[in-house]
């Protein structure tokens, strides 16, 4: 019950994490999502053990020319920065997260051109995440 209640209040706290760089994102460069997803690979991570974090080799996937790594010790993708300081060694993976995340860009590619064509600003949001649900759907990508 009480590990039950941690991992909630964990996944809570990256949540809210992910919103706040979205929002930091969106101020500053008035990007769509299909333009934040460069910004979410390389987002620092949140440093919750930095000793294992240096210890312990990185689990590396690269999407287009992107490199998103992961580190134990890291809670979320880390930034060029901590890939330096907290890789003594990366393992490149090209499965999982990577094809997810490709898929995600194209996806929101397609449905940016789709909405921007369509609809009048101010009126794209709706559609265009109900165009994302859709063919996330046909991908085999649940939301």
């Amino acid at each position: 019950m009480v590990s039950m209640m941690v991992r909630e209040v964990v996944e809570r706290i990256v949540a809210e994490k992910i919103i706040e760089k979205f929002m930091e994102i969106a101020k500053e460069h008035g990007a769509s999502l299909s333009d934040w997803i460069p910004a979410i690979e390389g987002s620092p991570g949140i440093v919750v053990d930095e000793g294992v974090a240096k210890a312990t080799p990185c689990t590396v996937y690269k999407v287009d020319e992107t490199e998103m790594a992961f580190s134990k010790g890291v809670i979320g993708a880390l930034s060029k920065g901590q890939i330096e300081a907290f890789c003594p060694a990366k393992i490149y993976k090209t499965e999982g997260i990577a094809r997810r995340v490709k898929t995600f860009k194209e996806i929101a590619k397609s449905c940016s051109e789709e909405v921007r064509e369509k609809h009048p600003k101010g009126e794209r949001l709706v559609p265009y995440l109900k165009c994302m649900g859709k063919l996330a759907k046909e991908k085999g990508i649940e939301l």
